[in-house]
């Protein structure tokens, strides 16, 4: 489960093989999100330096995290420009 909002319920569910906290690796922000496992989990954790060494092996995974990162960074920034919060005093 993922949110924002550490308190929160909501069935924004992931699956086998889903990933979270790109965001804060590609675009060097602190972590915005709040995940609990429902079931067990096996969870791995990479530094970006190691997941920098990782995925200079692995070139379309690095594409497609860095995208999915920038793609999630632009709709928080969207939302931020909506409830009209400044980037300093959301980080």
């Amino acid at each position: 489960m993922v949110s924002e909002n550490p308190y929160d319920d909501s069935d924004n569910l992931m699956g086998p093989g889903d990933i979270f906290g790109e965001v804060s690796i590609v675009c060097s922000v602190p972590r915005r999100v709040t995940v609990r496992a429902k079931t067990h989990v096996d969870l791995f954790t990479l530094s970006k330096k190691n997941l920098d060494s990782v995925l200079q092996y692995y070139p379309a995974v690095k594409q497609i995290i860095g995208e999915r990162a920038k793609i999630k960074f632009g709709y928080i920034m969207e939302q931020m420009k909506k409830m009209g919060a400044r980037r300093g005093s959301y980080w």
